[in-house]
């Protein structure tokens, strides 16, 4: 009654009511901004993956202009997908195939192919250059190729310096007389090992003397030879210092017997009576070294006496013909004069 009598009242409440309605209004609806809930793009906008810094769009747009200018291919890509779909929709982007590599290239092998085949090519003519013509015939180069490998005794008669580039081992048997041509082949052949001519003012490489030792090893020419006294009493010159010239006169000889034997020490001059004391102190030894020569010999197939060894190159029974035993020091002096490296036997 009183508000509607009162005009001034009736204005005020009629304000009051209407500041009220409008806050209701807004309280309601800031009540429903607060509880909607976004839909999932939008929370997938806000929130990013955990761990994941999602960059500014600024620096997203950039970062994409600068992949697009790098990358011209993907560029193009893009390109022809979007002018594939005309526009329409979302365009839909093609996954980029991966080029196959393949396998890395092999690196280059150096034992095998075209340089080893040169290097042989190169070897077998170097070989060419120092063979002599009498040993490139038949099967003589793969006769020797096949080297012997023999370390003689320490007792063995020797003649030159044990660092020798050649070395001559002999097998022969100086009770045999059927071999004294063989032995003369070979006693001509290393004439100028035994005997060097006189060495020239101003030398070249190729008449520069090849450093040659040679050493001799009693092989019987039958298993069951009684009597090996020729080569007994090359074991007392050899005591003396005298065993190369004592087998030198003693090949001169029809006769080998005892007795010759004996006389070529004393045209050594070695005394007799020196010889027989030799012979009776020291006859044990010098046997059981002749049976270990012949050991020797048998485990290397030789029975008939006389064979060489020229650095491993076998001459005689089971090699070349003794004849060519001049052309093979020929050939290993020039395999030695040109630099070439002999095999380690």
């Amino acid at each position: 009654m009183i508000i509607k009598s009162c005009p001034t009242v009736r204005v005020h409440v009629g304000v009051l009511a209407t500041l009220m309605s409008c806050m209701l209004a807004f309280t309601a609806r800031a009540d429903r901004e607060a509880f909607t809930p976004l839909p999932a793009f939008a929370w997938a906008a806000v929130e990013p993956a955990a761990g994941a810094a999602e960059p500014p769009p600024a620096e997203a747009e950039a970062d994409a202009a600068s992949h697009a200018e790098a990358d011209p291919a993907s560029k193009n890509d893009a390109a022809h997908s979007d002018s594939g779909h005309g526009g329409e929709g979302e365009s839909e982007t093609k996954p980029k195939p991966k080029k196959s590599k393949g396998p890395p290239p092999l690196p280059e092998v150096m034992i095998g192919g075209q340089r080893v085949e040169r290097a042989k090519v190169a070897e077998a003519a170097a070989e060419a250059s120092v063979m002599p013509a009498a040993l490139n015939t038949k099967n003589y180069p793969q006769l020797m190729q096949s080297r012997v490998s023999f370390t003689p005794y320490a007792h063995s008669p020797r003649f030159g310096g044990a660092n020798a580039k050649l070395t001559v081992v002999i097998f022969e048997d100086l009770n045999c007389l059927s071999c004294t041509t063989a032995s003369q082949v070979i006693t001509t052949a290393l004439g100028t090992v035994f005997n060097p001519p006189p060495a020239p003012i101003s030398p070249t490489a190729a008449e520069q003397p090849i450093p040659t030792q040679v050493l001799w090893v009693y092989t019987p020419s039958s298993r069951f030879e009684g009597s090996n006294l020729p080569a007994f009493y090359g074991k007392v010159a050899a005591r003396h210092g005298h065993f190369w010239p004592y087998r030198e006169k003693l090949l001169q000889k029809p006769d080998r017997g005892a007795g010759t034997a004996f006389g070529v020490l004393s045209e050594l001059g070695i005394e007799p009576r020196l010889s027989r004391q030799i012979m009776l102190s020291e006859a044990r030894r010098f046997y059981r070294e002749l049976d270990g020569d012949a050991q020797q010999a048998r485990m290397l197939g030789i029975g008939n006496p006389p064979s060489v060894l020229v650095n491993g190159i076998r001459l005689g029974q089971h090699g070349l013909p003794l004849e060519l035993l001049p052309d093979v020091l020929t050939y290993l002096r020039n395999r030695i004069n040109a630099g070439m490296a002999e095999p380690l036997l």
